[in-house]
């Protein structure tokens, strides 16, 4: 039973979004126009020491409908949310055995590698590794994040940040890229049959990209012509190597999450001497922060 209340660089030659000082970041973070939401989520489980054992997975109730604002913006993309923090509200459980749990945090399979290594996302609180050597990915689930451990025989504990990412790039790539995906970084390219060349909007991402790559990239926008008074003359080369780069290294590693999947993983060990059968009960609340990305 559950429910919801209240309701690295891009490449070695490329940079993604401007070099800045570590006192510009924070301002960058300081003026974010995206929207930040809260809802509190309960999810009460009945599990057996078998189903501990082996691992369960859990959803919460109303899926992707429990996370959208009560007014939606239509510049906003509802499809896929940014987890801001999480926050342990309250905890209960009669088993005599640790319990670790897991939540699905990231929904793309490339940022796999985030999980599996947690330098490409920092956290700060840590990263929680249990005694099955599992460390920050679920040992019993992939794609599941490891959170916090619930002690045995556990009724009450004060509230507890689990989960709050601080790369600030990462910040800065959500602000900048999060709203895009592969195929919107060419709309409003205008490619040419049997030609090198692109023309490529002046104001387009693409451009903003290849003004702060200017000397790896050996193009300087600023001395191009406009044409038509409006595009910019670029070899294809160019535009396909930055549009490649942003996909592989910045958008397919944002840390979206999917709120219609939205889950939790229990796993623990069996109790000596207990039936497999018998059920106990585990009842955690967790506060959930985040925002949408703005669409491209």
């Amino acid at each position: 039973m559950s429910s919801v209340r209240d309701k690295s660089h891009v490449a070695s030659s490329i940079e993604a979004v401007p070099t800045t000082k570590p006192e510009e970041v924070q301002e960058v973070e300081e003026e974010s126009s995206m929207q930040e939401f809260s809802r509190r989520v309960l999810l009460h489980a009945t599990l057996s020491p078998e189903e501990f054992k082996s691992g369960k997975i859990l959803p919460f109730a109303g899926g992707a409908d429990a996370f959208r604002p009560d007014k939606e913006a239509s510049e906003q993309d509802y499809t896929k949310g940014i987890v801001r923090r999480i926050t342990l509200q309250s905890v209960s459980s009669d088993y005599d055995q640790p319990i670790h749990v897991a939540m699905n945090l990231f929904e793309s399979a490339a940022t796999e590698e985030q999980y599996a290594n947690p330098s490409k996302l920092n956290n700060s609180v840590g990263w929680l590794y249990t005694e099955d050597g599992a460390s920050v990915a679920s040992g019993k689930a992939g794609g599941f994040t490891n959170l916090v451990s619930i002690l045995p025989n556990e009724v009450a504990r004060m509230q507890q940040v689990v989960y709050e990412p601080t790369n600030a790039l990462n910040q800065r790539y959500i602000e900048q890229f999060g709203g895009y995906t592969a195929d919107s970084l060419r709309a409003g390219i205008v490619p040419f049959k049997g030609k090198d060349y692109y023309y490529v909007p002046h104001d387009h991402i693409v451009m903003s990209v290849i003004r702060n790559n200017w000397e790896s990239l050996g193009i300087n926008a600023e001395l191009e012509v406009k044409r038509e008074n409006e595009f910019i003359k670029v070899n294809t080369g160019v535009v396909d190597k930055v549009i490649k780069e942003l996909d592989d290294h910045v958008l397919k590693q944002m840390p979206f999450t999917d709120f219609s999947k939205l889950s939790l993983h229990y796993s623990a060990s069996a109790s000596p001497g207990v039936k497999e059968d018998t059920k106990f009960n585990v009842v955690t609340e967790f506060k959930v922060e985040y925002t949408f990305p703005k669409i491209a």
